[in-house]
């Protein structure tokens, strides 16, 4: 019996057998002992606001009435190592001593002409808002070399489905690993009896002999029988860690025994709460709850760099991460007075964090505008944010690395960082084949790899 992702959830691990591992499940990645390299996926799910991480705005724009801050603190400098600057929540001090891990990507543009959280994190997964194949699958199969008993990533926290190559990434954190071998243990598959298993091989060997749909899903239905037993062998080399400090790091500890049995080449970390601030009673909690984000995001970084991946490299060394939101919030809402405003949905800016292996850290990379209560906003801008409640992008020049100081009077996505522009770089350390990158824009041209963000 197969199951598809959506049972996988759903079941949550606690009724799988070895047959019941869903045959799509078994991709093959490319992995070499001489150059590992993996990637880790922080999504804070909801819509996070910038302006409570690395793309902060002045209290003098609170005070003007421009940008609600519940924080009440000013915001603090912080610089890049290419001359870029941006302004720094004092909540994410925490996060400024592991500069040298990361670089900040701001006015990053998301879906701008839509507006939902469905549509914009699949413009993040997919380059598109009506959803596709997620980026992080193609960076397992970048290279196939028929790796036995592969998944393309894991995931730990509540998912999201709706990609249609999402099947390959499964929630196996720490306590499913757990169920899921005791679950091994106690039931038998049809591995475990020889002459129904060479039956049911020259069954599907025959059937598929022809060159039809029935005989080609018979190959596929073959291999992925034969490939199963390799992922539950390494499924049961796994042990449950023991002696982590929080769940983040618990779970890095897992990612780095998947990592190196070769069971997958990516992992996902869901942050889900209440970032979806539209209340004003919501949005007046965003200083305690971004403190703890900032918190999680520490014991995420910090075990990458505690946790070996083997005698001469921690996970840090071998992985490159990359931490988002679908999209950003607006400064305010009209009609509500600073001490009571909620914020709205604003895919027109974004804020990333990537670091890790090939990627060169401790810069700033973009911009966004509205950065003072007195300036002047483009033509462009104002064609998607009438009520000035938007932080937008600057204009990006894509062979300085640099924003652009113009005021652009029309909107062309070619003159815009995007997230597009993100994945592509993420593609070109991956090594993933061209025709997976994605375009500026619809009939345009490949959105620009971010040449500065690479070593």
């Amino acid at each position: 019996m197969l199951i598809n992702r959506r049972g996988f959830l759903k079941s949550s691990l606690l009724t799988a057998t070895t047959m019941m591992l869903p045959m799509p499940l078994l991709s093959f990645a490319k992995f070499t002992e001489e150059d590992p390299h993996f990637f880790l996926f922080v999504n804070i799910f909801g819509g996070a606001d910038p302006s409570y991480l690395f793309d902060a705005r002045p209290l003098s724009m609170t005070s003007a009435g421009k940008i609600q801050n519940y924080l009440g603190e000013e915001s603090l400098p912080f610089v890049g190592s290419n001359g870029t600057a941006t302004l720094m929540n004092p909540i994410v001090k925490n996060l400024a001593s592991y500069k040298n891990y990361f670089s900040v990507v701001n006015g990053v543009l998301m879906a701008n002409g839509f507006e939902g959280h469905d549509q914009n994190f699949y413009y993040l997964h997919t380059g598109s808002p009506f959803g596709g194949d997620s980026f992080i699958p193609h960076l397992s199969k970048a290279s196939l070399t028929h790796q036995p008993g592969s998944l393309d990533a894991i995931e730990s926290g509540p998912g999201f489905l709706g990609f249609s190559n999402g099947e390959e990434i499964v929630p196996l954190d720490a306590e499913n690993l757990k169920v899921l071998k005791e679950k091994f243990k106690s039931d038998q598959g049809i591995g475990d009896d020889p002459e129904l298993d060479a039956f049911l091989h020259s069954r599907m060997q025959v059937n598929a002999e022809g060159r039809g749909k029935f005989s080609e899903a018979s190959r596929l239905l073959e291999l992925g029988h034969k490939k199963e037993f390799e992922l539950k062998s390494k499924i049961m080399n796994l042990s449950v860690p023991d002696g982590a400090r929080n769940e983040d790091e618990a779970f890095i500890r897992h990612c780095a025994q998947i990592f190196r049995q070769k069971i997958a080449r990516s992992a996902v970390v869901n942050i889900n709460g209440l970032f979806d601030t539209h209340a004003g009673i919501l949005a007046k909690e965003q200083p305690t709850l971004y403190q703890k984000t900032s918190i999680r995001l520490e014991h995420i970084l910090q075990a990458l760099i505690d946790t070996p991946y083997d005698d001469q490299r921690s996970l840090m060394d071998v992985t490159t991460f990359m931490i988002t939101s679908e999209f950003s919030r607006t400064m305010r809402q009209p009609g509500f007075s600073m001490e009571e405003t909620g914020t709205d949905h604003n895919p027109l800016n974004n804020s990333v964090l990537v670091g890790g292996k090939k990627i060169k850290a401790g810069q700033v990379i973009g911009a966004s505008d509205f950065a003072s209560t007195n300036e002047v906003l483009s033509l462009a801008h104002k064609k998607f944010d009438e009520g000035f409640l938007k932080v937008m992008g600057r204009p990006f020049d894509f062979s300085t690395m640099k924003p652009r100081k113009d005021l652009p009077q029309e909107f062309h996505a070619k003159d815009y960082l995007s997230i597009n522009s993100i994945v592509n770089t993420i593609y070109s350390l991956f090594d993933v084949q061209n025709d997976h990158y994605r375009l500026i824009a619809r009939n345009e041209p490949i959105a620009p790899v971010l040449t500065s963000l690479r070593t």
